[in-house]
């Protein structure tokens, strides 16, 4: 099984889809939708939909006529559980480097669900990552 795409929401979709683009060296673009505005999209490969989407936490994912649409709602979601890991062959150094710049919250877990390298892109959503140097350096400790 593979995933092809991915959408979560966010306070925040242009700086979330801008910052992990530069975390893993994709692609951030708008999102172009008929039914919402403000959403983006961090490609990987187009050509294969993989891609994470970035909607805006006041649309509200709802089974329309046609298809699936989403719909506008009155206030944002207070609360978010999604977050998703991601195989990198990005560093430790370069994940860390990449987050201070953005000054993003970030740090290295090596127990109580990793090891993994976990990078908030803002204050509710939690992106994780995994390679081969993090499982390395997990052992060592």
């Amino acid at each position: 099984m593979k995933i092809k795409h991915l959408s979560l929401s966010t306070k925040h979709p242009e700086r979330c889809a801008t910052l992990l683009a530069a975390l893993t060296e994709g692609e951030a673009k708008p999102f172009p939708s008929p039914t919402m505005d403000r959403a983006w999209l961090c490609v990987w490969n187009e050509a294969e939909n993989s891609l994470i989407e970035f909607i805006p936490d006041d649309y509200a994912l709802c089974y329309g006529e046609h298809a699936a649409t989403y719909v506008r709602q009155p206030a944002p979601v207070a609360f978010n559980a999604a977050h998703v890991m991601l195989e990198t062959t990005q560093s430790i150094e370069a994940l860390a480097c990449i987050a201070d710049q953005h000054g993003l919250v970030h740090r290295f877990r090596p127990r109580f669900g990793g090891p993994l390298y976990e990078v908030w892109l803002d204050e509710a959503l939690l992106i994780e990552f995994w390679s081969p140097e993090i499982q390395a350096y997990a052992a060592k400790l």
